[in-house]
């Protein structure tokens, strides 16, 4: 299993409840071009009427209404030497507490993770193998816990945390947060990383997250649905006939 494409998809689920915001919030404020820096999205303009302490206390404050999301997914990277992107796409779903599944194609060929209280699982279609990590270490035991809680800002350490202002991605404009991955997954073989995610103020969630370290790793969300039922056997691993099992541990 590469334990850091496992991490990097399963922790950037506190991403994915950023906010949870409700649409009667307040609404997004006003603010007149006042140019940072160049961006392939939009200018990116400085709050003059928000900050890192308000925006997490308006997060705080809504997530606890968050219990389930399901959307799909495109995640795409740079490839040495050539122009296009490689992209993968498919389908993220998450419980509160009982378990998230990411399965990702590309050309035919399907990758599929899933995690819950006590493993986290790597399926690839195509080779017909299967590998289980057990969540039995207090690192990984945490981060996997608070993910599945919807810690809003678990994939970025605490004092790298920085609130940047508003920027547009595919023309809607977005809180925009940056920072560093937490150092205490090195222990676990995931590199500190920089992280950028751009949050729709419409609802509350990210619509774009990107690892510019990680071959410029980009991370959309579409099509969110919130609170709807999900089977509780969803995030039990059910290993296909003739599928070989491989044992990871750290």
């Amino acid at each position: 299993m590469d334990a850091r494409r496992c991490f990097f998809l399963f922790t950037f689920a506190g991403f994915v409840a950023i906010a949870f915001a409700q649409q009667e919030s307040r609404p997004f404020p006003t603010i007149s071009p006042n140019l940072l820096q160049p961006s392939t999205h939009s200018e990116l303009i400085r709050s003059t009427t928000e900050t890192l302490e308000s925006v997490r206390i308006q997060i705080s404050q809504r997530l606890e209404q968050l219990q389930s999301l399901r959307c799909e997914i495109e995640m795409s990277k740079k490839r040495d030497k050539k122009i296009t992107r490689k992209v993968y796409s498919g389908h993220l779903v998450i419980a509160r507490g009982k378990g998230g599944r990411v399965i990702l194609s590309r050309k035919g060929e399907t990758e599929e993770y899933l995690a819950n209280a006590r493993e986290l699982w790597s399926y690839d279609h195509k080779k017909r193998e299967a590998i289980v990590l057990p969540v039995n270490s207090p690192i990984l035991g945490f981060f996997v816990a608070e993910a599945l809680n919807f810690n809003a800002f678990l994939a970025i350490e605490e004092k790298t945390l920085q609130f940047l202002g508003y920027q547009t991605t595919n023309g809607e404009l977005c809180w925009v947060f940056e920072g560093k991955s937490p150092s205490r997954l090195r222990l676990l073989g995931v590199p500190v990383r920089k992280l950028r995610v751009w949050v729709s103020p419409k609802d509350g969630l990210p619509r774009e997250i990107k690892i510019p370290e990680e071959k410029d790793l980009t991370i959309i969300l579409r099509n969110l649905e919130l609170n709807q039922a999900i089977k509780p056997d969803e995030f039990e691993w059910k290993s296909p006939e003739g599928v070989k099992v491989k044992n990871f541990t750290l």
